[in-house]
């Protein structure tokens, strides 16, 4: 039964893996192509940078010795957070929580700052605990992006709108993996390796829904109430 179950992680972990590397490759393309259409949407090429840096960092696990590999893995959430706080600062007008960004995000990078000086060895990073962190800052944000969508009318059409369907694959990314990375973070010393490869791939998974909602995003053409008329 064991062996059964460990043969069925290894399949999905592969399909998995292999899907969300195709995704994210074309996550990349559709965002420069609609960043080549709407020029003035400068966070859309930035989001293309994201797809294919995510692209690149999963595909780092086959290298795992070599260090600028594990080095893009471990700093990723950084690159991350980032992208996600110009996106959500970008879209959002409420002022207090615009002044957030900068602050959530420098917090961010000190905590790093000081993970990094007090690992001897960069190969073992607390991943668990750094996604567990990253997603709760950008739980606030998410909260008011929507507060201000369904508060402020728009002469645009919801379901049309590229940064909605973002914002929304944001949000499915934050509050699903947020469960897996907390239980990484206080378990860590108990999951063996196929149970953590189970939560790898639930984590790929989300990727996956994410990247799909992206790629919709991109593809959207945007209408607005008059041209329903």
């Amino acid at each position: 039964m064991i062996f059964d179950f460990m043969q069925i992680v290894k399949l999905f972990s592969g399909v998995f893996t292999l899907t969300y590397l195709f995704l994210s490759l074309l996550t990349s393309v559709f965002g420069f192509a609609y960043w080549l259409r709407n020029r003035h949407k400068r966070i859309f090429w930035m989001l293309s940078v994201y797809s294919f840096m995510s692209f690149a960092q999963i595909s780092s696990s086959s290298f795992p010795s070599l260090t600028p590999f594990y080095l893009l893995r471990n700093y990723f959430p950084v690159f991350e957070l980032f992208i996600f706080t110009i996106f959500f600062k970008s879209e959002m007008n409420t002022k207090w929580i615009r002044k957030y960004f900068p602050v959530s995000f420098t917090a961010f990078c000190i905590y790093y700052l000081i993970l990094s000086i007090g690992n001897k060895d960069l190969k073992i990073f607390p991943l668990g605990a750094t996604y567990t962190i990253e997603n709760l800052l950008l739980i606030l944000p998410i909260i008011y992006y929507y507060k201000e969508t369904f508060e402020f009318t728009s002469e645009v059409i919801l379901s049309t709108n590229p940064s909605f369907w973002i914002a929304t694959g944001i949000s499915i990314l934050v509050f699903c993996s947020l469960p897996i990375t907390f239980f990484e973070m206080t378990n860590d010393d108990q999951i063996n390796e196929t149970w953590q490869t189970v939560m790898d791939k639930l984590n790929i998974f989300i990727y996956i829904v994410m990247d799909i909602l992206f790629i919709y995003a991109f593809s959207c053409k945007i209408k607005t109430l008059e041209s329903q008329l």
